[in-house]
């Protein structure tokens, strides 16, 4: 069955934060995320241990934090503390880095990095001691149990490593090629390892727009092609044209830039490059039966949570009241 998430970029007031995820457990989703950039946008940990004070059953946790930004041990550590006060509902998606470590201008960690503070965060938020820049880690006031991961890969060695290693791997964008593509890396990755697709639950994280007003939708989603961007160009740019989808290569113009103090702002100057047709491929956009239709493409390939990206709470609200009404049931017995 179709699960349903929702992550929000942290922007104050954190009450808006509280009560969206409040909202979205009364609708039935099942997961909230929040966007973890800490010199963008607020700091995650203390906002999650309120909402997580705050509800009762909707799991929670970054989508993505990266292993750089925070030592180790700071993320197991906020994590198994999440996890006592939520009573066992946190989940940490994770990657390589991306607007956390550029705006710091740093590059994003390496393959080999990421897979050892999975790891890492597993054994520690379990209890269990490991050795942590030569000297013995243990967070010995937890038992576990540990952490769920979910990796944010997009190019084949991060896609291939989350197959290996996670618990689950949270895909963008919402296009059937780019989801098809990227999830036989996953599963070739599994498969090398020992594991069955059955290991991984698989996520398609995108923005959202059900209305029958196209030109509205297109206006509220053009952020989120510019928003993925760079991930593509540096998927197009590390592996030949023949190994990455196709759309990869068409919508991009060459030389155009990416502002990480504008990330994820709807009305920055980047946008301006993203087509209608890239909108509407990349989204989850249109009246409710389009919706519905899309959701179940992306299911019948092997999606387990389907997890709306918003921006702004006015489209917040609206977008998990109309999901709680028109979309959710249609994937509940």
């Amino acid at each position: 069955m179709l699960s349903f998430g929702v992550c929000f970029i942290p922007l104050p007031p954190v009450r808006e934060v509280v009560e969206m995820t409040e909202l979205a457990e009364d609708c039935g989703f099942d997961y909230a995320w929040l966007f973890d950039s800490p010199v963008i946008w607020q700091e995650i940990y203390s906002i999650l241990g309120v909402m997580a004070a705050s509800t009762t059953t909707i799991k929670m946790g970054p989508c993505v934090t990266n292993p750089a930004t925070r030592d180790l041990t700071v993320t197991a550590s906020a994590l198994a503390t999440l996890n006592e006060i939520s009573g066992g509902r946190i989940h940490c998606g994770i990657g390589r880095g991306d607007s956390a470590r550029r705006v710091a201008g740093k590059n994003p960690v390496t393959v080999a990095e990421l897979e050892h503070s999975i790891e890492a965060i597993r054994a520690l938020t379990s209890g269990q001691e490991i050795v942590h820049d030569g000297v013995p880690a243990q967070l010995k006031w937890t038992q576990g149990p540990p952490t769920p991961i979910w990796v944010s890969a997009y190019g084949p060695k991060v896609l291939e490593a989350a197959g290996r290693i996670a618990d689950g791997v949270i895909l963008q964008p919402a296009d059937l090629e780019v989801m098809e593509w990227s999830m036989g890396h996953v599963f070739a990755g599994a498969k090398a390892a020992g594991r069955s697709r059955e290991d991984i639950q698989v996520m398609c994280a995108s923005a959202a727009c059900v209305t029958d007003d196209m030109a509205y939708a297109h206006k509220q989603l053009r952020w989120w092609p510019a928003m993925l961007s760079n991930h593509a160009k540096s998927v197009v740019s590390r592996y030949p044209a023949s190994e990455v989808p196709s759309v990869f290569l068409e919508y991009i113009p060459a030389g155009e830039s990416y502002d990480y103090q504008a990330h994820g702002h709807k009305d920055a100057t980047h946008n301006a490059f993203v087509t209608d047709e890239i909108i509407e491929r990349f989204s989850l956009v249109g009246p409710p039966e389009k919706c519905i239709a899309k959701l179940r493409q992306l299911e019948a390939l092997g999606v387990h949570q389907f997890n709306i990206f918003t921006n702004g709470w006015d489209e917040a609200e609206g977008l998990i009241r109309t999901f709680g009404k028109d979309i959710i049931p249609a994937f509940r017995p």
